[in-house]
């Protein structure tokens, strides 16, 4: 077998994008072949080794970092981004194995791989991993200019570079542990070496056993550790050794280091590649780099399909040119021709791809001499029959001779099994036929108006009311233009036409509708109609009833739609459309998805689905109804287990690949089952008259022959089946007579509806569907029979058979399970998952096969009769009941056996045949059948979910209501009820009044769970309603959406304003229930302002349209999307996703298209999420309930179950996101996400352990004991407080104080409160709050999204086995580092928030920053340790520092340099001091706590100290002029503390605070001083100044050398503890520092505004207030340059400095409209999208009075400049001369005088127009230095924090900006559009519209040969009917109008935006006289190459082939 190197070529050398595109031509060039290879298979094998290594890799990474080793460079992003790897090659595993055949590398060094992979690898290695849609379109352009690409290929690019990226990461990744495991060894012989005396021998075997020569990772970690230690002697032993072995100790690791920084560049851009390639859209990939995909857009049909489509054409224009061999492109071109020479349906190119005729035709025209031919549905019919035949006789020789009975009998099972084969086989060999459709885009158009009808029996009122609420639900699922919803009512069968009470039912049917059509129509349009028909004397029936029922009703329907016969009609509502084309008709317990509508009326409208009738009336092509794929919902399956038994199929599954129907795959025309779509006008045509009156029952198998039924697979409804046995078999005898009467249409002759006998018009193949349907009912009764001969026969085959006939669904499921467990992975296969798959199937048939008797009686009967009925009787021919009037569950084990009664009386027949023969199987068969009223009643049943039991009810009730306490106790009415964010209960003791919209939503439900827990009664309850939701009606919004903060004081947003998706969804999920609450308590107004608030949220604006995802979130301070999205479906996103799908906000695509990533954790699989908390995975259960069955249910119960297997020993479970035991400045609690590794795809690498009690609240709603028992553990250890459970519990060590196991964070959140309220109401009340919210119109609506089942057949990417579990560890902190002052080098740790940064070293030095400027003063200084905060301590008179800095002092200092903090102990004199320093990450503070430990037996005094010298001023400006900044520092006392600030500054303003204060009590009782004199004082130093026992406050103003000292004396007990914190911050105002509020300003609301202004560089304080103002601001503009200058520092560093450019001279001087100035600029603008275009801006502006023009174009061609100059002048006019630069569209170049030779187009432009052009100097640009400030003014003002729409919406600002630039003051011009008037305007030229310059505001352009031309780097189309080479083009506004060359036609209009992709005409491609490049037969010239003649000598020096010939 030939070996592939499969890793070879991925480090290659980077090449440019130049030399990459030339080996793109050459690679193309080689040769290739199409075959098999080994390479799949090599392939897959190395594609799971890839992602097992690379698992292996981040384990290994993870240890060593939990161990404190160094990790190599490279390692941490490929740590951090590991999730993004884990997908991508758990994606490329897949991939590979299913990786079909591509063409095969014939030559190279890759003979035998798919060139595809040779392309991956090569663009992967050229490009050191970076994959950028240039580097893509450059090579694959280069490529296939030289050889194209199959459409395959393609399809697969993506999946291929996917794999290579993979692929180069495990050799990375490999490089990387190997480095890690040197990195590791290298620290480890360093703490050896390290702690051997020096001069040891057995330094040099430690150093030798390195083998530091071949391992350069482990010399360079040696070398630096031992370098920190000052081992010189030891590094320069190690570098002559080096030496010896010929490698030079700097070369060596200088070259090392160079391959350690490479790889960490591959990996960065590998990361960066994958993100890429993951975010790109296949489909538009696919049609930008597929030549036949673009050949097959030029079909204006095409191009209007959807993209499932699209690619089944694509598919099988693959097949069509494999069959014949044709290049595909080829046959893409053939078909198009085909095409234009077609008309009606062979007009379309698809015609000649999936039609048979069509695809004859178009393989004859590719393969002239080969003939193509067909088989049809009569061909393929006989061909199946004779091999059911075949199969069938082969079964019964096969059984042997058991007497004739047995055989004929054996007859029907034998049947049923060959059919079975048979059916199997076809769809095995015939690919799925799938039935293509329009996209529907803009909606359902006029032509296609559309009437949803549901026949409904009317019983009474609520039937009316039922089914008017499913027409709701209808509406709300497809609510689409033309489309409207009807009832057909039909009361009861009745002796008499008119019963008492029908007449009001009718009036509530009418009002009922009247009040949905107020509700939801608009403009007066009628949406909902009750169409109520009259009884009419059915004399076959005796009674009076609808005529022909169902079928009747939807023909009068018809005929209403077309005739307008309203006769039959009792009630019409309001008179119905006349444009209504189709009709879909649907059962009254039928579930209409999301957009199912519109796709069913998509494949409706396509031209190949259109019918074509008979002179008949009988659809004979095309599709006259189009039925969708029918399941049963999970909801429905749930009812009962025989309801789940026979619903196998239940729910969405979006892992199915698209299944088979086996008459339409190989018929080409499937089943119509009743629901489906119809084109009414065929319909009624079809069928009026056709069929006999009081004849059928099952209308809709005959209805379908009549109309050729179309099976869309891919289109699926929902209805419900029975949940009990005996109701379900009452409808299968119902439908076995409706087969059965359908016997007469089998035949030759049948009758119509007068009784006349005409020509059967169905086919062959419309009479074996009826009469199969016959015989499959006769399989019962053959099983039977087959049974009871064989103990009187030798039958015992015969019984098999039936036996597998009657149980062939069993059958087919055990072998498809057998086949699964021996082909699949083990470590993929889902043992659990598959076995619950194939349950239902296998248990199904045990229970067939023990209701055999019952069913083969039942079957006998519905036969029987309805024979008679048919032949003799003609009497009830339509009886019928609905499922609903069928029963149910009987609840007797004795009802069941007199019901099952068959079962019994053969069981005794079965005993009295045992005692003849087979005794074995007939006491089993005995067994089953007198067991089957057992079974059924125990599959009747229920079925039962976990409830609590009656203690922890009680327990849980009392819990709950202390829960409802927090909203009590804080939800007030003067803030309109809303909640607070959280309260603290220690150590501060107060609440933060903020609230966000899911803290109000949490509200909201609370307070309804509140109400059904009865801890508040209505009136309570409607009263917090209604306040809740009138202060939310008065809060600021953002198109309906709630900012993410508010003061619930000022109800005013919090800056940044900031929208966050999530909680909208939230928000939006509570009012969606408050609104079903309060219209059930009669509320009706109240509700509806609710239905309001939730209705105006619009999820559109924060959607991606290209991904179909929603962004987290909208900066409404930068207006601009945030650039991450939403795609996990663990998250708590999904519950936003679901609510923007039910409010129609967003396709229901979106909710599908969240990556659901499986993870296995023993046999339970779990949908990853992206931190593993129980938040994410319950949180939307409180709304959506958990659905049996379902993806998410299932998931959020195996999440629980994980949680629990993996908690630790003894301690609690239930891990999220949660405040833990941490402290900011502020001494709040810190928050984050905490979860379970397992379930997290991107986990924290530390392991820390705490639980949150809301956790397991939640886990109420899953596993409700489980989590009531663990809730009693939390409480057991201190958990719960007076509002019900704390916030956490926190269990990490390095966390807690010493000798303490946990700490409890006692402080409540809002928005955990409100989730633990609702889950525990769930609990208890039977899920009350997702049944409100599952209540509400749109909710039921979309609830099919609910209903997605779990797979066995996804594939896991993650798998945890008992086993192979590996311990994880948690991750422990670098080791202390113990300093003796003796190491040159300290080990330091950087604090930072991002904006305040605190540096620490372990000797103490170091120094505090805010936003680049130092609190305190550092100088960078390895010998004098004396910059730092520093704490002194002086206990039984001896003072000493805890640190070796300033002094090098007594003791030891131990310090840990933690992840978030740094730690400092010393014990010493009898007291141990520890100090920890912390970086709060909300404010710009520090905070050290201190705390002093008594350890002797006698009281201790304690004096402590901090001292820091102050500096508040840039380190380079403390450098320069140290002096003068300490002056200029002042203080002040302030509340207990010191407050600072700098005394005349220029730039911002800085104010720093700082106090020592108790850690228990917040008081501060300390003693400051702020002068380095006074304290220490002068040549003092702080062991001196701590020396002095007692010092006394005096006056801290005006320092002269500011030094902040604070100092406070404690009295500790014996073994005591004394706590002080000393917290320093920085604020940029000083009521800030001071710790009160802002006084509210002007200025106030608008400075998030302003700040993103100046982030954006936009500086000016007149524009800022022009922004402003146009966002509402009325302040003054000194207000804005006051702000401006105290936040230099959010302006961004300028990016180079000019270089001074001396003395310019005298610029021009102009009279009045004398001369105009213009130039070029060119930057890029960014659209609301965030994507970056590059533009040029042209300028003009007025010499004189300083008018300004600005335009915007995509390049600065000279056709361009024309246009800029004459909308120029139309706008000011035109002048005597124009002054620019020496731009080469304007002048060529100057002759030797300098005179300027124009450029002709420009000159000729010039004499047009009526101007001259002056130049400026070479170089001089200054010259014209208006337009050169114009255009950078336009740069960095009215570009900077501006997005755009387009480049329309670009240029109609810049036209507004010019127009209020002009009409402003300018200081020293005046108001430039007023002098213009009164002065230039008199002087310049009015630009009239002369006929010539229309040409320059038109350029000229050629037209492809395809029809194209462009403009602005985009292709815009021509209608093919203009004959002209060339056409001109204008842009006006967003429309670019393409006119003949002569101006004198208008040829078509485009619209103009950022997209690239062309944009097509109509009738581009529409004419028949399309040239073409294929001959239209074949080419039969022979052409022959004459011999040379002999060479003339005389001619010989022009033989220049000779000198060619040498030459090579």
């Amino acid at each position: 077998m030939q070996k592939y190197d499969l890793y070879g070529g991925l480090r290659d050398a980077e090449l440019s994008i130049e030399k990459l595109n030339a080996l793109a031509r050459e690679t193309a060039s080689r040769a290739v072949r199409e075959g098999k290879s080994a390479f799949y298979r090599a392939n897959a094998r190395a594609a799971k080794d890839d992602r097992r290594a690379l698992e292996d890799a981040n384990a290994a990474l993870e240890a060593a970092n939990g161990s404190g080793t160094e990790l190599p460079v490279g390692a941490d992003e490929f740590a951090d981004s590991f999730y993004i790897i884990e997908k991508a090659a758990g994606e490329a595993e897949n991939y590979a194995r299913e990786l079909g055949a591509l063409p095969l590398e014939a030559e190279g060094d890759r003979i035998g791989c798919p060139r595809l992979y040779s392309i991956a690898v090569e663009m992967v290695s050229k490009c050191y991993g970076r994959i950028t849609g240039e580097t893509m379109e450059g090579y694959l352009a280069a490529y296939q200019a030289v050889r194209p690409l199959k459409m395959r290929e393609v399809r697969a690019l993506i999946g291929m570079l996917n794999l290579a990226l993979v692929r180069q990461l495990r050799l990375d990744a490999d490089s990387i542990c190997i480095r890690a495991e040197q990195y590791a060894a290298a620290e480890a012989a360093a703490e050896k070496l390290c702690a051997m005396p020096k001069g040891s021998r057995r330094r040099d075997a430690i150093t030798a056993k390195l083998e530091l020569e071949q391992n350069p990772a482990a010399a360079e970690r040696l070398m630096t550790i031992l370098r920190e230690r000052d081992e010189y002697a030891l590094c320069e032993r190690i570098e002559e050794r080096l030496s010896l072995s010929g490698s030079a100790a700097d070369r060596l690791l200088s070259r090392d280091r160079n391959v350690a920084l490479a790889c960490a560049r591959r990996i960065g851009n590998a990361i960066a590649s994958l993100k890429y390639l993951q975010g790109i859209d296949r489909g538009a990939f696919f049609g930008r780099y597929s030549e036949p995909e673009s050949i097959l857009r030029q079909d204006t049909t095409y191009r209007a399909m959807d993209e499932a489509s699209r690619g089944y054409y694509a598919q099988q224009l693959e097949r069509i040119a494999a069959r014949c061999g044709a290049g595909e492109t080829v046959a893409a071109r053939m078909a198009a021709r085909l095409a234009g020479e077609g008309t009606g349906k062979a007009a379309h190119i698809g015609y000649y791809l999936i039609e048979q005729e069509g695809i004859s035709r178009l393989c004859s025209a590719l393969r002239p001499d080969r003939r193509f031919d067909y088989a049809d549905e009569n061909t393929r019919l006989a061909l199946a029959l004779c091999g059911e035949g075949a199969i069938m006789l082969a079964l019964i020789a096969l059984c042997g001779a058991a007497g004739w009975v047995a055989a004929m009998v054996g007859i029907i099972p034998a049947w049923c099994i060959a059919r079975e084969i048979m059916v199997r086989f076809a769809l095995k060999l015939c690919p799925p036929r799938r039935i293509p459709r329009l996209s529907l885009e803009e909606g359902i158009s006029d032509h296609a108006a559309t009437i949803v009808s549901v026949p409904v029996l009317i019983t009474g009122e609520g039937d009316v009311t039922a089914a008017l609420r499913r027409l709701e639900t209808h509406y709300l699922a497809n609510p689409y233009k033309n489309c409207c919803f009807a009832v057909l009512g039909d009361f009861k069968d009745s002796d008499a036409e008119h019963t008492d009470g029908e007449d009001g039912i009718i009036a509530i049917a009418k009002k009922q509708t009247a009040e949905l059509n107020a509700q939801y129509a608009k403009d007066g349009e009628t949406i909902f109609y009750f169409l109520h028909r009259r009884r009419t004397y059915s004399a076959a029936s005796g009674k009076y009833m609808g005529h022909e029922r169902k079928r009747g009703a939807i023909m009068e329907l018809c005929s209403l739609i077309i005739n307008g016969d309203d006769e039959p009609f009792a009630l019409i509502t309001s008179p119905l459309p006349a444009n209504i084309k189709y009709c879909l008709t649907l059962d009254a317990d039928t579930v209409l998805p999301k957009g199912e509508l519109k796709r069913l009326v998509g494949a409706m409208e396509h031209p190949l689905n259109a019918p074509e009738q008979d002179g008949a009336g009988i659809v004979r092509a095309g599709y006259g109804v189009i039925v969708p794929r029918m399941r049963q919902t999970l909801s429905g399956a749930a009812r009962s287990r025989f309801a789940a038994l026979i619903s196998r199929s239940a729910g969405v599954d979006i892992y199915s690949s698209l299944a088979g129907e086996y008459y339409q795959d190989v018929y080409g025309t499937g089943l119509f089952g009743g629901k489906g779509i119809f084109n009414i006008s065929c319909f009624y045509s079809a069928l009026f008259g056709k069929l006999p009156d009081n004849a059928i029952l099952s209308h809709d198998l005959i209805e379908g022959c009549y109309l050729r039924a179309g099976f869309a697979h891919d289109i699926t409804l929902f209805d419900e089946e029975p949940a009990a046995f005996l109701p379900w078999w009452k409808r299968q005898h119902r439908w076995i007579r409706g087969d059965w009467q359908l016997l007469p249409f089998a035949m030759r002759k049948t009758r119509d509806a007068s009784g006349a006998a005409y020509c059967n018009p169905i086919g062959a193949l419309g009479r074996a569907k009826l009469l199969g349907n016959m015989l499959n009912s006769l399989v019962p009764i053959a099983a039977l029979v087959c049974f009871m001969l064989m103990p009187y026969t030798n039958g015992g085959l015969y019984a098999a058979l039936a036996l597998i006939a009657l149980c062939r669904g069993a059958v087919w499921e055990l072998i498809g399970l057998i086949r699964r467990f021996v082909t699949a992975r083990i470590d993929e296969l889902d043992v659990r998952g598959a076995i619950e798959e194939a349950k239902p199937a296998l248990l199904n048939g045990l229970m067939q096969l023990s209701t055999l008797p019952y069913a083969a009686v039942r079957t006998a009967d519905a036969i029987v009769r309805t024979l008679w009925r048919v032949y003799a009787s003609h009497k009830n021919m339509l009886q019928w009941q609905t499922a609903a009037q069928g029963g149910g569950n009987m609840g007797e084990l004795g009802k069941y056996y007199a019901a099952l009664w068959p079962c019994a009386a053969f069981a005794a027949l079965f005993l009295a045949g045992a005692f003849v023969g087979a005794r074995l199987a007939c006491m089993l068969l005995l067994a089953l059948f007198a067991c089957a009223s057992v079974l059924i009643m125990y599959l009747d049943a229920p079925l039962t979910h976990k409830e609590l039991s009656a203690e922890n009810r009680q327990y849980i009730l009392a819990a709950a209501r202390d829960t409802w306490g927090f909203f009590e106790a804080f939800c007030a009415e003067k803030n309109g009820f809303l909640p607070p964010d959280n309260f603290q209960h220690r150590p501060l003791g107060r609440a933060v009044n903020n609230t966000s919209p899911t803290n109000i939503g949490m509200a909201i439900t609370s307070a309804i769970a509140a109400q059904e827990l009865g801890f508040i009664d209505e009136n309570r309850l409607c009263k917090m309603l209604s306040g809740m939701c009138r202060a939310i009606e008065g809060l600021e919004k953002w198109h309906g959406h709630l900012y993410n903060w508010y003061s619930i004081e000022t109800m005013r947003p919090l800056h940044p304003k900031y929208v966050s998706t999530v909680d909208s969804g939230n928000l939006a999920a509570a009012l969606m229930c408050a609104e079903v609450k309060l219209s059930s308590l009669g509320h009706k107004e109240t509700a509806a302002r609710f239905g309001a608030l939730y209705t105006d949220i619009d999820f559109g604006l924060l959607a991606d349209g290209e991904r179909k995802l929603l962004s987290i979130g909208f900066d409404a301070e930068t207006g601009r999307l945030s650039k991450s999205r939403y795609d996990l479906f663990a998250s708590e996103a999904r519950l936003t996703y679901f609510v923007a799908a039910a409010l129609n906000k967003i396709d229901a695509r979106y909710y599908y298209s969240l990556s659901r990533l499986l993870t296995s954790v023993r046999t339970r699989r779990v949908h990853l999420s992206w931190s593993g908390t129980m938040f994410e995975y319950l949180m939307p259960v409180i709304f959506t309930g958990s659905v049996y069955m379902s993806a998410g249910g299932e998931s959020a119960e195996n999440a629980v179950y994980v949680q629990q297997l993996c908690a630790r020993r003894g301690m609690p479970w239930g891990v999220s996101e949660s405040g833990y035991y941490a402290f900011d400045a502020n001494m709040l609690y810190q928050y984050r996400s905490f979860g379970e590794r397992r379930l997290a795809l991107c986990p924290y690498r530390d392991e820390e352990s705490v639980a949150a009690p809301y956790a397991s609240m939640l886990a109420l709603m899953t596993d409700p004991n489980e989590a009531a028992a663990n809730l009693r553990r939390l409480e057991a250890i201190g958990a719960r407080g007076e509002y019900g459970f704390y916030e956490a519990v926190d269990f990490t060590a390095r966390r807690l104080p010493d000798n303490c196991d946990m700490k409890t964070v006692e402080s409540y959140m809002a928005h955990h409160q409100g989730m633990a309220l609702c889950a525990a109401a769930n609990a208890l009340k039977d899920n009350c709050i997702s049944r409100l919210f599952l209540a509400n119109a749109y909710a039921r609506a979309a609830n099919t999204l609910l209903e997605e089942r779990r797979s066995s057949h996804a594939v896991a990417i993650r798998r945890y086995l008992p086993r192979r579990e590996r311990e994880i560890k948690p991750c422990a902190a670098r080791p202390p580092r113990v300093s003796h002052g003796q190491y040159r080098v300290s080990e330091a740790k950087l604090l930072s928030n991002g904006s305040y940064t605190v540096f620490v070293c372990d000797n103490g030095t170091g120094y505090s920053a805010r936003r680049g400027r130092d609190i305190t003063k550092y100088t960078p200084d390895g010998i004098r340790c004396t910059d730092g905060t520093f704490i002194a301590v002086n206990a039984g008179n001896a003072a000493f520092t805890l640190t070796d800095a300033p002094a090098n002092g007594q003791g030891t200092c131990r310090c840990t340099l933690d992840d978030f903090r740094a730690v400092h102990e010393k014990e010493l004199h009898g007291v141990k001091v520890r100090a920890e320093t912390y970086v709060d990450p909300a404010r710009d503070a520090e905070i050290r706590l201190i705390s002093l430990t008594n350890t002797t037996d006698g009281e201790l005094r304690a004096d402590v100290g901090t001292f820091t010298e102050m500096a508040l001023a840039d380190r380079e400006e403390y450098a320069a002029h140290p002096a003068f900044v300490r002056l200029s520092i002042d203080a002040a006392l302030h509340a207990g503390g010191v407050l600072f600030t700098r005394r005349s500054v220029k730039g911002a303003a800085l104010w720093a605070y700082a106090a020592l204060i108790d850690a228990d009590t917040l008081k501060s009782d300390a003693v400051y001083t702020t002068d380095a004199l006074i304290m220490p004082g002068r040549g003092r130093s702080i062991i001196d100044a701590m020396g002095q026992l007692s010092i006394t406050q005096g006056d801290v103003s005006a320092p002269i050398e500011p030094m902040l000292c604070a100092r406070a004396v404690r009295t500790i007990p014996p073994q005591g503890t004394a706590r002080l914190a000393f917290v320093m911050g920085a604020e940029d105002t000083e009521h800030a520092a001071k710790g009160r509020k802002a006084s509210t300003t002007l200025l106030s609301s608008y400075t998030g505004i302003l700040d993103g202004l100046l982030k954006n560089g936009v500086t000016n304080s007149a524009v800022c207030l022009s922004r402003l103002r146009a966002n509402g601001y009325t302040g003054s503009q000194t207000t804005i340059k006051n702000y401006i200058l105290a936040h230099q520092h959010l302006i961004p560093p300028a990016r180079y400095a000019v270089a001074p450019q001396g003395n310019r001279g005298r610029r021009y001087t102009t009279g009045p409209g004398d001369a105009f100035q213009m130039d070029w600029g060119f930057t890029k603008v960014q659209s609301f999208t965030g994507e970056e275009y590059s533009v040029a801006c042209f300028a003009m502006v007025c010499h004189h009075c300083g008018e300004r023009y600005v335009e915007f174009f995509p390049n600065a061609k000279q056709e361009n400049l024309f246009i800029g100059m004459l909308h120029g002048f139309r706008y000011m006019g035109v002048p005597q001369y124009i002054l620019t630069d020496n731009m080469k569209s304007v002048v060529i170049r100057r002759d030797q005088d300098g005179h300027p030779l124009w450029q002709k187009d420009y000159e000729q432009f010039m004499r047009t127009v009526g101007f001259q052009t002056k130049l400026c100097k070479p170089r001089h640009p200054f010259t014209k230095g208006k337009v050169e400030r114009l255009v950078r003014f336009v740069k960095d003002n009215f570009l900077a924090g501006r997005t755009f729409w387009n480049v329309t919406d670009l240029n109609l600002s810049a036209l507004d900006w010019c127009d209020e630039q002009n009409t402003c003051y300018h200081r020293g011009l005046g108001i430039p559009q007023d002098i213009h008037r009164k002065r230039c305007a008199t002087v310049v030229a009015k630009l009239d519209d002369r006929p010539e310059l229309l040409f320059y505001l038109c350029p000229e352009r050629r037209i492809s040969f395809d029809g194209f031309v462009n403009y602005e780097g985009r292709r815009f189309g021509v209608p093919y009917s203009y004959g002209g080479k060339t056409a001109r083009v204008m842009r006006s506004g967003s429309c670019l109008y393409i006119y003949s060359a002569d101006m004198a036609h208008l040829l078509t209009a485009h619209e103009v935006t950022w997209s690239h992709y062309d944009s097509f005409c109509p009738n581009q491609f529409a004419f028949p006289e399309q040239p073409e490049e294929f001959p239209s037969m074949p080419v039969k010239t022979v052409i022959r190459q004459l011999p040379q003649p002999p060479a003339d000598l005389s001619f010989e020096k022009f033989n220049f082939t000779k000198e060619d010939d040498e030459d090579d």
